[in-house]
Formats: C-alpha cells, sequence, structure tokens
C-alpha cells in the first residue's frame, strides 16, 4: 500500500491506553506481561518477539538481539531472517528486563516439573512442552481477551509497533533512534510512516528554542 493508506489503517494507544493493558496483562500471568511488555517497548515485530531466545538476551547490558523471526512454530520451528535481513541490538528498560529474569525463573520451573515432556528449545516464550508459542494464537486470541479486559481501543497487534514509534516520537526521541529500534532499513521510512507525530515535534521545537532564547 501507498504510506498515506498504510498510515490511515493505522491504529495507536496512548500512553493511559498501554498502562491499562499491560495492568491486564500483568493479571493473565508473568509470561503475557513480558511478552506485551517486549512487544510495546522494542516496537519489534510478533514473529521477531516469538523467535527470540534466551541467548539473545544480555541481562548485563539489558539488550535483545534481534536475528531471526519464527515463520512456523511446532516441534520443528521454522525460522528466517528479520524482516530487512539485518539482526539489530535493542535496549530494554530495567522494569522489561526485571520482567524477563522473573519469567524466565518461572520456565525454568516449569521445566523441572515437566522433565522429559519439555524439550528444551532456548525459547524466551514458549508452549508448555518447550515448543515456540504459535504466532497467531498468542499473538490474536489473548490479545483480543486483554484489550476487552483492560476496556481500551481495539487495535492490531502489529499497532502496538506503531504505538511504540509513535510514543517515543511524540515524546523527542531522536527519529534515528527509532527507526534504529524497529529495525526500519532507512529513516525515510521511518519519518514517512509517522508523519502525523510530526506536528507534536514541530510544537515542541518551537517552545524548545522560545524558551531557550527569551530575553
Amino acid at each position: 500500500k501507498p504510506v498515506a493508506e498504510r498510515n490511515f489503517d493505522m491504529q495507536v494507544w496512548d500512553e493511559e491506553e498501554v498502562r491499562k493493558f499491560l495492568v491486564a496483562a500483568r493479571e493473565d500471568g508473568i509470561e503475557a506481561e513480558a511478552f506485551y511488555t517486549i512487544a510495546v517497548e522494542t516496537g519489534m515485530r510478533k514473529g521477531e518477539i516469538c523467535g527470540l531466545k534466551w541467548d539473545d538476551v544480555d541481562f548485563t547490558n539489558r539488550t535483545l538481539a534481534v536475528k531471526r523471526t519464527l515463520l512456523k512454530a511446532g516441534p520443528e520451528p521454522v525460522l528466517g531472517p528479520p524482516k530487512n535481513g539485518r539482526g539489530r541490538a535493542i535496549v530494554i528498560s530495567p522494569q522489561a528486563t526485571s520482567l524477563l529474569r522473573k519469567h524466565r525463573a518461572k520456565q525454568s520451573e516449569l521445566k523441572l516439573s515437566a522433565g522429559d515432556a519439555y524439550a528444551d528449545k532456548g525459547f524466551v516464550f514458549a508452549k508448555e512442552n518447550g515448543d515456540p508459542i504459535q504466532i497467531n494464537n498468542f499473538g490474536q486470541r489473548s490479545f483480543a481477551d486483554l484489550i476487552e479486559k483492560a476496556e481500551v481501543k481495539n487495535i492490531r497487534f502489529h499497532d502496538l509497533r506503531h504505538t511504540c514509534a509513535t510514543l517515543l516520537l511524540a515524546n523527542g526521541v531522536n527519529p534515528k533512534i527509532v527507526q534504529e529500534r524497529l529495525g526500519h532499513s532507512d529513516i525515510s521510512m521511518t519519518l514517512n510512516r509517522y508523519s502525523h507525530v510530526t506536528p507534536t515535534m514541530q510544537d515542541q521545537a518551537a517552545r524548545l528554542l522560545g524558551d531557550a532564547l527569551q530575553i
């Protein structure tokens, strides 16, 4: 689609809606809270999150290495490269890091209780047998349930990526940083896709300069 049509399809949450949704996700368990927190905070694509492995998580430096995307789940998952063919590293917040630590501890308990029934493939988000989560099920059915529980407007899972970018840009984050986090191949793609944020950025710039140059 042309950029204008893609932007018209885009739906995003504001900060209050994000908070309400993540509270609902917390009530659903640590895995759900960690999954959706990572989605909103990093802007990673659904397949990239589902393809994330524990070896990709650097707890010391609070980074996630985006190296692959999950194309097909199951006992023999099919993996591919990220959309633009290049990996990237994303810094996450201390809060998201803490959630991943708690999720890993919970997953370790599950492994012990499951014994040989758990085939550890190293995925951060996995089913009770160790297989990666089903992309459509985890990202659609439970996502819709949580939206209803949180009483926020209905959006697509992919709109969490747009929400991430919009909130970052609206809060003054350099577009180059947003481009790198989302994995866009070119900064013009970021600027064109999120042109709806430009008026806010222009207003912030004007106010900043006005305050700085006031005599």
